[in-house]
C-alpha cells in the first residue's frame, strides 16, 4: 500500500468496516491474516500523530491519561495473530477498534 493511500481515511474506515463486519460470514485464518497486515499498517500509520497529540497534553490531565491508556493498549496488542480461527477474530476485531480510535481522534492532515 503506498503512502498515498494511507492518506485516504476514507480506505482506512472501508478496512474497519470490512474487518468489524468478518464475524457476519464465515472467515478462513488466511483472510483473517490478511486483515490483520492491513490494519496493522493503518495503526502504523496513524500511530505517531496519536503520540505526538498524546504526548503534548498535560501529563496527568485526564485527557493525557486517557489517550495514554489507549495508546498503551494499542501498543500491548502488538503481538502475532493467534492461531484459532475465533481468537485470530476477536483479535483482528480490536485491532479494528484501535485503528477505529486513531481515526476518530488523531487521524493526521490530509
Amino acid at each position: 500500500m503506498s503512502t498515498n493511500a494511507h492518506a485516504d481515511t476514507a480506505e482506512i474506515q472501508r478496512t474497519i468496516t470490512s474487518a468489524l463486519s468478518m464475524r457476519h460470514g464465515r472467515t478462513s485464518l488466511p483472510a483473517l491474516a490478511d486483515m490483520d497486515r492491513r490494519l496493522r499498517e493503518h495503526i502504523e500509520y496513524l500511530l505517531p500523530e496519536a503520540e505526538k497529540v498524546v504526548g503534548g497534553l498535560w501529563r496527568g490531565s485526564i485527557d493525557w491519561y486517557r489517550g495514554s491508556s489507549v495508546l498503551d493498549a494499542i501498543r500491548d496488542h502488538a503481538r502475532p495473530l493467534p492461531a484459532s480461527p475465533l481468537s485470530a477474530l476477536v483479535d483482528v476485531e480490536q485491532r479494528a477498534r484501535h485503528c477505529q480510535w486513531l481515526l476518530d481522534q488523531h487521524a493526521p492532515p490530509v
